[in-house]
């Protein structure tokens, strides 16, 4: 596994064919002296050299041509060959799990310390500790708390020690390995895990909704004396016996900025039969400016199983949000159905029944098509109350929020990659931005950094890699099963390999028998 910080990297192609380019130089320019002696420079070729040499000599050109046709250029910030390949982003938001929670032990990543362990009480420390630890079923039969007040709790000054004592249980050092969501992991494989990527807001989903859906979730909302609003701002979840009807939000959502640059946009909401009712998986209904144009709504806002139709029909909009729901795929587990799981993920939901969903929803864009012209960004609205052991960036008073999971799949990004850039919600719409040639939509976006970094234009197209969608777990434990992560340019890698053992053992010949040489003309004497 490569982990590299995008905008430092240094193309490993090029560090490659330096490699090659030095060994058939250092072939050329080694018992140079024996060369001159028992050659004529006019018929020093190939065929006159050993067969050792001729061998280690014509693979090392073999792979110096290979390199040199097909190395990626080094770059320093912004994506590597043209971004019109992309005409397509798809972004799918699950529910409620920390970076940690979800790839924690993933190799490579910024994961859990080894010695990690949070006090159960911080203000008094003889309570004892809690360590991470492995999860051993796929669901925690419990949501926690995860709201705007405990998370400062959990967050405790930065000193990311308070989780226990916020979530008010043990359950929050829990975490998931391969064994549990192999589908996820499979994805971090072979194509890119963002281990940097913020919630936008410290609290629950329906302010991370809003910040998905507009880089912001106030100020300016229309009520006030709550204690999900502060500042004019959401932080927390309404009570189900307020009416969200009666919100009215002022500023400018990313579908909005679409529809009025004639660019195609859906809206997945989950399954939920009315486009024009809001609710933390449809945000949009929240805003004014639908509130007063509600045919966007129905002509936009769709149920999730119109998504595979869209596909089919050759109908997938430019831009595509897939919200969870009450919608699941017809190749869904019947242990999922059974056990009446969302597929939000949210706990106490089942983690692989989430994922088969939205292996289902990736492999409906493999399948087609728009793979070739796709990015699919596989990301969690928040941390759902779990662990994470990295203190969120403070970037005014409600953000960032903790890390969550986040999986870019494309036919266009660096393979086998961990970025470790910072990222958060305004991060994906600096990428419809940047894609479509749209301005900001406010502070957040605005500042945040770009993802286009983690794609490479110039690369052969990666291939699709489709999941069954029916994984039900756990997997027998990792002690039991052989696992080597892909290697991007693999061949270059073991070519590499190879030549360099050839010409340690060429050169080592050569040593060896100049030394033995020496040794008897020693013994024998002059004559």
């Amino acid at each position: 596994m490569r982990t590299f910080t995008l905008r430092t990297m240094i193309s490993w192609d090029l560090v490659e064919c330096v490699v090659a380019r030095s060994t058939v130089f250092a072939l050329f320019i080694m018992d140079r002296d024996r060369l001159h002696r028992k050659s004529i420079a006019s018929k020093q070729v190939l065929w006159k050299l050993p067969l050792s040499r001729k061998v280690v000599t014509a693979f090392g050109i073999v792979l110096l041509v290979i390199c040199m046709l097909l190395s990626q250029p080094t770059f320093i910030n912004g994506a590597s060959g043209s971004a019109s390949k992309l005409q397509h982003l798809i972004f799918i938001v699950q529910e409620n799990h920390s970076f940690d929670n979800y790839f924690g032990t993933y190799p490579g990543a910024d994961g859990l310390p080894s010695a990690d362990r949070i006090p159960l009480d911080t203000d008094d420390s003889s309570q004892g500790y809690v360590s991470p630890y492995l999860v051993s079923t796929e669901s925690l039969d419990q949501d926690l708390i995860h709201s705007w007040y405990s998370s400062h709790v959990d967050l405790a000054a930065g000193t990311m020690n308070g989780f226990v004592d916020g979530e008010n249980s043990s359950l929050t050092m829990g975490y998931y390995d391969r064994t549990l969501i192999p589908y996820y992991w499979d994805y971090a494989d072979h194509y890119l895990l963002d281990d940097h990527f913020f919630a936008s807001e410290m609290g629950p989903s329906l302010g991370n909704h809003l910040y998905i859906a507009s880089g912001a979730a106030g100020p300016g909302v229309n009520v006030t004396n709550l204690s999900w609003v502060v500042n004019g701002t959401i932080v927390g979840t309404p009570p189900p016996t307020f009416p969200l009807s009666s919100l009215s939000l002022n500023w400018t959502s990313m579908p909005q900025e679409l529809s009025a640059h004639g660019l195609s946009w859906t809206w997945y909401n989950g399954g939920y039969s009315n486009s024009t009712d809001p609710s933390q998986f449809n945000v949009l209904p929240l805003f004014s400016y639908f509130q007063t144009n509600p045919s966007l709504l129905i002509s936009n806002v769709k149920s999730t199983n119109q998504f595979s139709v869209d596909i089919q029909k050759n109908n997938l909009a430019q831009v595509s949000w897939i919200m969870p729901g009450p919608y699941h795929p017809p190749t869904w587990p019947s242990l999922c159905r059974t056990s009446l799981t969302p597929d939000s993920e949210h706990p106490p939901a089942r983690s692989d029944c989430g994922m088969d969903y939205v292996a289902y929803l990736v492999n409906q864009v493999m399948d087609s098509q728009y793979w070739q012209s796709s990015a699919i960004i596989v990301t969690w609205d928040e941390y759902g109350g779990f662990y994470d052991h990295v203190a969120p960036p403070r970037v005014d008073g409600f953000g960032y929020g903790f890390r969550v999971p986040t999986l870019v799949i494309s036919p266009w990004v660096f393979p086998n990659y961990i970025d470790h850039t910072q990222y958060d919600f305004g991060s994906l719409l600096k990428l419809v931005e940047q894609v479509f040639g749209l301005s900001s939509l406010g502070v957040r976006d605005a500042q945040a950094n770009s993802m286009m970094g983690e794609f490479n234009f110039n690369q052969a197209p990666l291939p699709p890699v489709v999941e069954p969608a029916t994984f039900v777990g756990p997997l027998p434990p990792p002690s039991q099963a052989f696992y080597l992560p892909l290697l991007r340019n693999t061949w270059f890698t073991a070519a590499g390999a190879t030549i360099a053992i050839l010409v340690a053992a060429v050169l080592g010949y050569r040593l060896g028998r100049r030394s033995r040489r020496k040794s008897l003309t020693t013994a024998i004497g002059p004559p």
